[in-house]
C-alpha cells in the first residue's frame, strides 16, 4: 500500500465494464501519482449482470452476515479506508458524456471533482443517510459516470481525463471560486416517473420545462429520467456549509 494514495473502484455493477477497461490502460503508463483498483462485483462481472443480490451502489456500508453485495460492500468499505481518495467508475447506457457525481458534499470532496478535466458536476445527496453508495460513505470520494459505456470513443476520453488528473499534483487543499465558476453544476431534485407523461423532447442537459433531464433513454427501468436543477455554487447556500 505504500505511496498508494488513490483507489479506482470498477464494476461495482457488473455490466459497466469501462472503467475496468481503461484502468487496466493505466496500468502500462508511468503517471506522477500511482493508484490501485479494485473489482467491486466480480461475481455479476462474471455473469454479465448489474448484481447478483442487491445493487451494490445502494447498500453501503453493507453487512457482515447479508446476502453477496452487502458481504461486498462490507468489504471494500474497509479497504477503501486505507486510501485517501475513492473514486467510483460507473458507465451509463444513456448518452450523458462524462461527469462526476458528489453525493456527499464536502469541501475536500468537491476539491478531489475540480481536479478533474470534467465540465459537468451533479451534487446528488442521498435521500437516507444509514445506506448509499460508496462514495458517501469514505473521507473523500466521488464517482464518475461514463455513457454511453460501450462507445469506444467516450472510453478513451475517459482514459485521457484519468490521465491528466494522475498526472498533476492532487495535494491542493483550498477551494478556487474561480474554478468552481467555470464548471457547470447541478443539484438533482426529483425524478420523472413513467406514469407520467414523456415531454415530446427530452434529451440529457438539454433543458424542458423547468429542469435539465438527466439518465434519459432507458437506464432506470420505471423512471423517463432524473430532474436537475442548474446551480451558481458560489451563491448557493451549499458552499457556505461545506466543511
Amino acid at each position: 500500500m505504500k505511496n498508494q494514495k488513490i483507489l479506482f473502484i470498477t464494476l461495482t455493477h457488473g455490466n459497466e465494464a469501462i472503467g475496468l477497461n481503461v484502468i487496466k490502460k493505466l496500468k502500462k503508463i508511468n503517471l506522477k501519482n500511482q493508484f490501485n483498483y479494485i473489482i467491486a462485483n466480480p461475481l455479476a462481472f462474471s455473469e454479465n449482470k448489474r448484481f447478483i443480490n442487491s445493487d451494490l451502489n445502494r447498500i453501503f456500508p453493507g453487512k457482515k452476515n447479508g446476502n453477496y453485495e452487502q458481504k461486498r460492500a462490507k468489504k471494500i468499505i474497509k479497504i477503501g479506508k486505507k486510501y485517501n481518495y475513492i473514486i467510483d467508475l460507473h458507465g451509463s447506457v444513456s448518452n450523458t458524456g462524462i461527469f462526476i457525481i458528489i453525493t456527499k458534499l464536502t469541501k475536500d470532496n468537491l476539491l478531489l471533482a475540480l481536479k478533474f478535466n470534467i465540465q459537468r458536476i451533479v451534487i446528488w445527496p442521498g435521500a437516507d443517510e444509514t445506506t448509499g453508495s460508496l462514495s458517501t460513505f469514505m473521507p473523500i470520494g466521488i464517482e464518475i459516470e461514463s455513457g454511453f459505456k460501450n462507445d469506444p470513443k467516450i472510453e478513451n476520453q475517459l482514459k485521457n481525463k484519468l490521465i491528466n488528473f494522475l498526472d498533476q499534483d492532487i495535494n491542493r487543499t483550498q477551494l478556487d471560486e474561480k474554478e468552481i465558476n467555470k464548471k457547470d453544476i447541478f443539484l438533482v431534485t426529483g425524478k420523472l416517473n413513467k406514469k407520467n407523461k414523456k415531454p415530446s423532447k427530452l434529451k440529457n442537459w438539454i433543458k424542458v420545462n423547468n429542469y435539465y433531464p438527466l439518465f434519459v433513454g432507458g437506464q432506470y427501468k420505471n423512471i423517463w429520467c432524473y430532474k436537475l436543477k442548474k446551480i451558481n455554487l458560489k451563491n448557493n447556500k451549499l458552499l457556505t456549509q461545506l466543511k
